[in-house]
Formats: C-alpha cells, sequence, structure tokens
C-alpha cells in the first residue's frame, strides 16, 4: 500500500496474521474476478496492519467490502480466543 513502514499494535499480533490469511482464503475459494470488491480485496492483502485496512476502506468507501472485512476480522479474533482459551477476543 504504502512505502512508509508503518508497525503492528500489540493487540493486533495475533489476530490480524489469521485475518490475511482468512481474508485470502475468502478471495481465493468464494470470490469471482469479476466481481466488483475482488481488487479491492487483493489490495487489502497488501496491508501490513489492520490501520492500513480501515484507512483503505475509508478511501475504497465500499459497504459491501467493509463488511466482509469486518466478518474476516471477527472470525480471526474467535479463532485466537478459542485458541488461547480465554473467553476475550480483543
Amino acid at each position: 500500500m504504502s512505502s512508509i513502514c508503518v508497525m503492528m499494535l500489540r493487540s493486533e499480533a495475533l489476530w490480524f496474521p489469521r485475518f490475511i490469511r482468512g481474508c485470502k482464503r475468502y478471495l481465493e475459494q468464494v470470490m469471482n474476478p469479476q466481481e466488483e470488491d475482488y481488487e479491492p480485496m487483493k489490495r487489502v492483502l497488501e496491508c501490513e496492519n489492520y490501520r492500513q485496512v480501515q484507512t483503505f476502506l475509508r478511501a475504497y468507501n465500499g459497504s459491501d467490502l467493509e463488511c466482509l472485512v469486518q466478518t474476516q476480522q471477527v472470525l480471526a479474533k474467535k479463532a485466537i480466543a478459542r485458541e488461547y482459551g480465554n473467553g476475550s477476543s480483543e
């Protein structure tokens, strides 16, 4: 996305990599290359942290993509919470 190196927040360290894997899996297995949000989803995969994802989503302004990304975020946080056995996903 940007040439500026932005560090990942400590709170993102566990779930963000899983979020990116979930987005990539969704892009490859569910989305069709002709879909409107296909290319923007590929751009999400280039993000190095969730702040970059949010910045891109604000600039893109696509509510369907925003909903999809938010769903992937929730799924990643829930998976980490289950994996580490704590009730909190934040």
